[in-house]
């Protein structure tokens, strides 16, 4: 890694944080900035899957200038160049979907055999172009992983969601050095423009969420030894840390507590066994899971004034997805069926488990379960030999199934899936020769 690239890049982030704060450039140049650094600094590989990540956000930010169709173009092009080098790769993707396909048959059927509701539709569409998309996104960043420089992939990340941050608030209101102190400026500004909210299409959860997930792409690399390279990966952290503040997400919040911990027992010297790390995440997952839906007050409320009600909405909705699939309990009332307490078709309970134990019933949870169950057997030794390469990649798991169990619906939580079966495609930068099967 050159020392110029790792200080230009550094300084970019410092000048996006700053910006926030004091908008000392036009979000307009920014976003330029950003884009021609990335170009410049970025090989092909890594610049199309940041694209690929972040064409949302750089399409709703030019939509509020007028122009139209920027992330639509963003996107195309990234994939274009994802699939264009990944011909070779082809015939073993197609092979590693097959469990996600099983899934799309599922969801349909699900969806044709039911009844009520115009939105179970879209929420099919939505989930198998976005299933696919990200599938074939984590396939090349996996297999091709020895390409990347995911320090690089971590501190872009980190430079989008803060010039993410700064657009919404130019959107909504202003920010100052005030709002530095108040860590839910964020959150507050966002819920109290609902009705904005859905139309740029940023909320302070999926913030959070990537802010988690660009303190995980660090944590792949064997960073040099240096004093000055240590400072720039404890920049990020710090970084991380207060974006997961800034946005308000209680999910965040927890997720980047469980992988601090990860990576604190990684450092220390104890071996990486990816067993030991599941049984621990999935006792952290319990207890902060509940620790959530407690809603305790100090959470709920980051900011005085703040309405609880906000807070026990989350229980409503998931009380309301048990009802339903009380009434068919073993086909659920059909994927994209679930109707929230306002009586309307397109909601979720925000958590993965009940949402389809909802539409799709005992029968639909048994599968998912069972093509989960039936990957990990078959990858187990593949996943063993590999172990010692695979903390990242854990840790950005842990990040999609965090977010999967409190917000979200399937449309989106799909990516999780999707990177979980694409998982068998990994080859490590240092890679063993073995047989994966």
């Amino acid at each position: 890694m050159k020392g110029s690239n790792n200080l230009v890049l550094v300084l970019l982030a410092l000048l996006a944080f700053v910006n926030l704060f004091l908008g000392v450039i036009p979000s307009m140049i920014f976003i330029l900035l950003v884009i021609f650094v990335q170009l410049f600094v970025l090989n092909r590989y890594e610049s199309a899957f940041i694209f690929s990540l972040f064409y949302h956000t750089i399409g709703t930010f030019f939509a509020m200038y007028g122009f139209r169709g920027v992330g639509t173009l963003v996107m195309i092009v990234s994939f274009m160049i994802i699939f264009r080098d990944s011909g070779n790769l082809l015939k073993k993707f197609i092979s590693a979907l097959v469990p996600l396909l099983i899934i799309f048959i599922l969801l349909v059927f699900s969806s044709l055999f039911s009844y009520g509701g115009d939105y179970s539709t879209e929420k099919v569409s939505n989930t198998i172009l976005n299933g696919i998309l990200m599938a074939f996104t984590y396939a090349y960043f996996l297999h091709y992983n020895y390409k990347f420089n995911t320090y690089f992939l971590s501190i872009f990340t980190l430079i989008y969601v803060l010039f993410a941050f700064k657009y919404s608030i130019d959107y909504y209101g202003s920010s100052n050095l005030i709002s530095l102190l108040d860590f839910g400026y964020f959150r507050t500004l966002i819920s109290e423009n609902q009705t904005s909210y859905l139309e740029i299409k940023i909320n302070y959860q999926t913030m959070g969420f990537m802010g988690v997930l660009g303190l995980s792409f660090m944590l792949f690399d064997n960073f040099p030894k240096s004093k000055s390279f240590s400072l720039s990966v404890f920049f990020i952290y710090v970084l991380s840390i207060f974006i997961v503040l800034y946005s308000g997400s209680r999910q965040a919040m927890l997720t980047i507590v469980i992988v601090t911990f990860f990576y604190i027992i990684k450092k220390q010297g104890h071996n990486w066994n990816w067993r030991k790390y599941v049984y621990l995440g999935l006792f952290f997952l319990f207890v902060g899971y509940f620790f959530l839906q407690s809603n305790i007050w100090f959470i709920a409320n980051l900011r005085s004034g703040n309405n609880i009600i906000e807070a026990t909405g989350r229980s409503e909705l998931l009380n309301e997805g048990l009802h339903q699939f009380s009434t068919n309990m073993f086909f659920g009332v059909g994927y994209g069926r679930y109707i929230n307490p306002d009586n309307d078709y397109g909601g979720s309970p925000h958590n993965i488990f009940i949402e389809l134990l909802s539409e799709t019933g005992i029968f639909g949870v048994s599968v998912f379960l069972f093509l989960l169950t039936a990957y990990v057997f078959r990858y187990y030794r593949f996943f063993s030999i590999n172990s010692r390469y695979m903390f990242g990649i854990f840790c950005i798991v842990v990040t999609y199934l965090v977010r999967s169990l409190v917000s979200a619906d399937l449309s989106y939580n799909i990516v999780l899936f999707s990177l979980v079966f694409m998982i068998s495609l990994f080859r490590p930068k240092n890679p063993l020769q073995q047989n994966s099967n």
